[in-house]
């Protein structure tokens, strides 16, 4: 038969365990943070695309009654591309940070559940 400590040390290294997926999870939503807003800058002379959040667009620095230079124009299509990728890496990061966060606080329901179906188990024998 298990003693107390032995359910106290096995319940210790379950809340372990949930912490350090909780930990895990909110440092990748804090990189996902960290990649949307996250300026972006493209070419040599540096076009300021701004972030996944705050987009800036690089066609906005020619007046409008000047023709558009193939540049400034190349420039904006790539800042469209790295906006749209980071987004997207940004949202794959979220929906991992927040899965992480929900397995570590189903942890402790799960062993719960565990421990109930082993006692369950013993019973019928």
């Amino acid at each position: 038969m298990r003693t107390r400590a032995d359910r106290i040390r096995a319940q210790s290294g379950v809340i372990g365990a949930a912490a350090v997926l909780a930990v895990l999870g909110l440092a990748v939503i804090a990189m996902a943070g960290y990649l949307s807003l996250d300026p972006i800058s493209v070419g040599k002379q540096s076009y300021n695309c701004g972030s996944v959040l705050f987009p800036d667009d690089p066609r906005d620095s020619v007046p409008r009654f000047r023709p558009m230079p193939p540049a400034v124009a190349g420039a904006s299509r790539v800042c469209v591309d790295r906006r749209d990728e980071r987004g997207r890496n940004a949202s794959i990061l979220l929906a991992a940070g927040a899965g992480l966060l929900v397995l570590a606080l189903a942890t402790p329901a799960i062993q719960n559940e565990l421990r109930a179906l082993h006692r369950r188990r013993r019973s019928h024998i």
